[in-house]
């Protein structure tokens, strides 16, 4: 248990769509396997694959495209707000 980080593991399938959206802890995707396209406010879109990392500061709207995909992710995020709800929209 902690107060200041939590870790998740996540897989998407070929095709899905995470929407946009942004919450206050910072966020690293550590891909595992497969790939998708990141799209992250102030960057350029980018294809990302296994062995790949994907930072989202604190408050950057993020969006991703299961495409190529599938994906599966190690997601540690770190900081304020790890049990609030992400921003949609």
């Amino acid at each position: 248990m902690s107060d200041t980080a939590r870790v998740t593991i996540g897989y998407w399938g070929q095709g899905l769509q995470y929407p946009e959206h942004s919450h206050a802890p910072e966020e690293i995707y550590c891909i595992l396997a497969g790939s998708a396209t990141f799209h992250s406010e102030g960057q350029p879109a980018c294809v990302a694959g296994a062995g790949e990392m994907i930072h989202h500061m604190p408050h950057q709207k993020h969006a991703i495209d299961m495409t190529p995909g599938p994906l599966l992710a190690l997601i540690p995020w770190r900081g304020e707000g790890l049990n609030t709800k992400s921003d949609l929209g």
